[in-house]
């Protein structure tokens, strides 16, 4: 598959997103999802209150997180940083608790810190880590905001701040260290989600109406342009920035998700997410010098989850797999350039070629009934058809008034019977009684006696067709004969 894909997408145009797995497990929403930065691990959390880790060589699920006294509640957020080469999973939860893993020598990640950062009550609705300095700025579902510092085995408050009765419609900027504040933009609509771009110091939101809007992090600078998905529900739908910026992924509530450039509003690609109903309101990327993946995760239906892979740079030696010569190459090129052809010329040459079909079709019907009525028919009848000489052999006998057949197996059963009919015979012609038998045992006696001295078995046979008298009624009479006497 990643051959055709990889030759299709060379020949025909740009790199486009392929659907390479679906995973399911999750028994609810799925609200977070989350690649590691080398692109090999996803993890997806949901109202089933787990995080499930899935190999992404293998597309398994390797791992299962979850709180055994049901702290968590559900999982509201997921991040990966690296730190040393070793992975980090930062966890959000609905019960107002930040939890932090580390993957271990084994491959399993083990726990960290399990901290409630906001009211139980009051859940985490978002977060970002800087890996640099292991800081995190989370926000909550009443309007507080809080940065946090990990250090060893702790997570330890800097400054928290409460935002009374606000709904969210403005770009807020403050001081990471004194929480004061720097900068404030009011927008003129509603912020649902929101996702940075800082390589490109852009901002994405949610507008919770006709689309997702850009603007940049710079004080003064107004609207970029909205990527229209429309909306007919006030519900959430995240964004994100894939491919280091290059592109925009958004989020929907009719199963699909949309991909956009940054110079154009139509969508460089829409990807479906199973019949179309689904609402995907979470995803994830992750980008490569390679390759590039998006995971798209639905609130409704079967709880799945979709992989997308994108190959962002096709070498030729990648295009072209070791075990696939230029011959072959040459080979796919020549048969799809014939179906081609076929295809557009196909009302010259299809109905000539129907037409021959069935001709065909009824000859071999009409050559098979002819060999059913042939396998019919016995050899004498088949060599009388084809003008040959009779078969002579053991099988055909001639007899003085008529030609019979005896086929061979007859034959060596009526060749032991000939033998008992010999002996009986003799044995009767010895007896005084032998008139008995009539004239006409009389008169073939000397026949008989020659027939029956060759072993063949004719003598009875003759005996047979001429009198009418059956093999077993002969011996039978000679033996009371001999009896008698």
């Amino acid at each position: 598959m990643t051959f055709t894909t990889n030759f299709i997408d060379a020949v025909f145009g740009k790199p486009r997103y392929h659907p390479v797995a679906k995973l399911n497990g999750h028994g609810g929403a799925i609200n977070a999802l989350a690649f590691n930065k080398k692109g090999t691990i996803l993890a997806s959390g949901g109202d089933d209150k787990q995080v499930r880790l899935w190999d992404l060589s293998t597309n398994l699920n390797f791992q299962t997180l979850f709180e055994t006294h049901d702290w968590w509640g559900q999982i509201t957020r997921l991040e990966f940083t690296e730190s040393g080469g070793t992975d980090w999973l930062w966890i959000g939860t609905g019960r107002g608790r930040i939890a932090i893993f580390r993957r271990s020598q084994t491959s399993s990640f083990v726990e960290v810190v399990d901290r409630q950062v906001f009211g139980v009550g009051d859940s985490v609705e978002h977060f970002s880590v800087d890996p640099s300095t292991s800081r995190l700025a989370a926000t909550s579902h009443f309007g507080n905001i809080g940065i946090y510092q990990l250090k060893r085995a702790l997570l330890e408050m800097i400054w928290e701040k409460t935002v009374e009765k606000a709904i969210p419609r403005a770009i807020v900027t403050r001081d990471a260290e004194t929480s004061n504040l720097v900068h404030s933009k009011t927008l003129p609509t509603v912020i649902g989600s929101v996702a940075i771009c800082p390589s490109k110091k852009f901002v994405l939101m949610d507008n919770m109406a006709d689309g997702f809007d850009l603007y940049t992090t710079a004080a003064r600078t107004g609207l970029i342009r909205t990527f229209p998905v429309k909306s007919t529900q006030r519900f959430i739908r995240n964004g994100a920035f894939g491919e280091d910026g290059d592109i925009v992924v958004c989020g929907s509530l009719s199963g699909k998700a949309y991909i956009f450039e940054f110079d154009s509003t139509e969508p460089a690609q829409v990807l479906h997410h199973g019949g179309g109903n689904g609402m995907v309101q979470t995803l994830a990327v992750s980008s490569n010098s390679k390759e590039s993946w998006i995971a798209t995760g639905v609130l409704n239906g079967q709880f799945d989850i979709c992989i997308w892979r994108k190959q962002t740079q096709i070498p030729p030696a990648d295009l072209i797999p070791k075990d696939v010569g230029v011959s072959s190459l040459q080979l796919l090129i020549n048969i799809m350039l014939v179906l081609l052809v076929a295809t557009l010329t196909s009302e010259k040459w299809l109905p000539s070629t129907k037409e021959h079909i069935a001709i065909l079709t009824a000859q071999v019907t009409t050559n098979m009934q002819g060999i059913k009525i042939v396998e019919g028919l016995d050899d004498d009848t088949l060599r009388r058809l084809l003008g040959l000489e009779a078969k002579v052999g053991l099988d055909t006998i001639d007899y003085p008034h008529s030609h019979w057949k005896i086929s061979d197996e007859d034959l060596e059963r009526r060749y032991e019977s000939s033998k008992r009919f010999a002996q009986n015979y003799r044995s009767w012609d010895e007896n005084p009684k032998k008139r008995e038998m009539g004239p006409i045992v009389e008169g073939e006696k000397g026949e008989l006696d020659k027939m029956a001295g060759e072993g063949h078995g004719v003598g009875a046979e003759y005996r047979e067709r001429a009198t009418g008298e059956t093999l077993e009624a002969q011996v039978e009479e000679f033996l009371r004969v001999d009896y008698a006497a």
